[in-house]
């Protein structure tokens, strides 16, 4: 989806941009989401979270 969104750029420059921005935040926002969602997981299943941490 995100790069049918660069495609629709026009300028060269800006795509470059947008690609940069992809590539250096893309690891922390996928990190991010997995804490969001594992924290989440453990709430609901506290037995099943602390056995996985351990």
């Amino acid at each position: 989806m995100l790069f049918m969104v660069i495609a629709a750029i026009e300028r060269d420059d800006d795509k470059a941009f947008m690609l940069n921005l992809y590539n250096d935040y893309y690891v922390l926002v996928r990190k991010t989401v997995y804490d969001i969602t594992h924290d989440v997981l453990c709430r609901r299943s506290y037995k099943r979270c602390f056995y996985q941490a351990n």
